[in-house]
């Protein structure tokens, strides 16, 4: 017999929140080997470094604005490299 699982809503947004934080971290970690350090790219942010440490480094869950500002600093970092 075929079995059909669904997952429900419940089910599926912690894998959606696992898969964006991991995107972030990933993406973070490219800036880092650029050379920029966490503060400055916590600066950048507009979070404290403590905040940004915490989350890149002990993997601590973040508000959703902190996590949009994330999102929208990788966003501007990618348009400017786009430029050059």
């Amino acid at each position: 017999t075929t079995e059909i699982y669904t997952l429900s809503l419940h089910d599926a947004l912690p894998i959606y929140e696992r898969t964006v934080i991991s995107v972030l971290r990933e993406r973070i970690s490219k800036v880092l080997e650029l050379g920029m350090s966490h503060s400055a790219i916590a600066r950048q942010i507009g979070i404290s470094s403590t905040t940004f440490d915490r989350w890149y480094k002990l993997n601590q869950p973040l508000s959703a604005e902190t996590e949009q500002k994330i999102y929208d600093y990788l966003k501007r970092v990618k348009d400017h490299v786009a430029q050059i």
